[in-house]
């Protein structure tokens, strides 16, 4: 008989097993690119990455990562999220309050939606070098905390102090 076989790979394979051997420091954008650098990510790969991230510079702090998370730490610090559309294009940018393209109707769905309510949110605690960025919410509830050592001052930490604040409730 005949037989077949392919391999097919998407970004994040390539970023999950790579240590990051790029800069040391610049802004976020750059340090993404010498990531997907570091990784061997074929040129022709297609991604969007937001032009504020080039808005933001640090500097990584001594110790060994992999490409994986030099984009998520990023990513994080830049208020933006990582996901992959249906074709396959990699998006680094801040959540979109609309998505017109995931409505899924009830006829369609496999089974009765259930709701979880998460708790509160009390405070978003934000942590850049030795000090904390602490954002009151409520009165009540839990508090988030957020460490990314790519958070480096008072200013880009209540940043991401807030955007935590507006994803999550």
């Amino acid at each position: 008989g005949l037989e077949a076989s392919f391999v097919a790979r998407d970004i994040f394979e390539y970023l999950l097993n790579e240590t990051y051997t790029g800069g040391r420091s610049g802004t976020l954008y750059n340090l993404i690119l010498d990531a997907f650098d570091s990784a061997g990510v074929p040129d022709d790969f297609e991604y969007i990455l937001d032009p504020s991230l080039s808005d933001y510079s640090t500097t990584l702090p001594t110790g060994e990562y992999t490409c994986a998370e030099i984009v998520q730490m990023c990513a994080n610090s830049g208020g933006c999220v990582i996901y992959q559309d249906r074709d396959g294009v990699l998006h680094i940018e801040p959540l979109s309050q609309v998505h017109s393209n995931v409505v899924i109707p009830l006829t369609l769905s496999y089974s009765h939606p259930e709701i979880e309510l998460s708790k509160p949110l009390k405070n978003v605690a934000v942590s850049y070098g030795d000090q904390s960025y602490s954002l009151s919410v409520s009165s009540s509830g839990e508090t988030q905390t957020v460490s990314n050592p790519l958070v480096s001052n008072e200013t880009q930490a209540q940043f991401i102090a807030e955007w935590v604040r507006d994803t999550l409730t």
